[in-house]
């Protein structure tokens, strides 16, 4: 696999490289901060709020098409994430995914009234939460009533209910 444009590798990259940078938007709406870790502890984003509170987030962008059960999105998460995102930590954590269409160029619709940005992104908190018994992925369920707005996103970084 090589890192040419079109390759599967590129197209990852910029599906993780798009999700994060909407997120950053949305969070500057929200009128919080929101930047890269300098140190992969395995988050993708730090959100601050104005008062010093602050959240982490793993994104997960997918082009690939997620199931709905029971008002929920089905995400198939690796274990590892999993079990970071499960620990009760002092600073709270939140897992986001956040689905493209397939195409790149279906991401985002460009017009004289404005940017739309097509998909949707769905949020939980899984701290808490047992650990699993399995080795290699677990499925969790993200709420479609877990909307990512500038709203929510304000609102985990501050700490509180979501």
């Amino acid at each position: 696999m090589t890192n040419a444009k079109g390759t599967e590798g590129w197209l990852n990259r910029q599906q993780g490289f798009f999700g994060e940078k909407t997120l950053g938007a949305l969070a500057a709406a929200g009128g919080i901060s929101c930047s890269k870790p300098e140190l992969d502890l395995g988050f993708d984003l730090n959100l601050e709020a104005a008062d010093g509170d602050t959240a982490r987030l793993q994104i997960k962008t997918t082009r690939s098409r997620v199931t709905i059960r029971d008002q929920s999105l089905r995400y198939s998460l690796e274990v590892d994430a999993y079990e970071r995102l499960r620990r009760k930590l002092t600073v709270p954590s939140f897992l986001i995914l956040m689905e493209v269409r397939p195409r790149i160029e279906d991401w985002v619709t460009c017009a004289d009234r404005g940017f739309t940005l097509h998909r949707r992104a769905r949020y939980v908190s899984l701290q808490g939460l047992p650990a699993s018994p399995n080795s290699a992925t677990v499925t969790v369920s993200l709420p479609l009533a877990n909307m990512v707005t500038p709203e929510t996103l304000r609102r985990m970084a501050e700490g509180g209910p979501t």
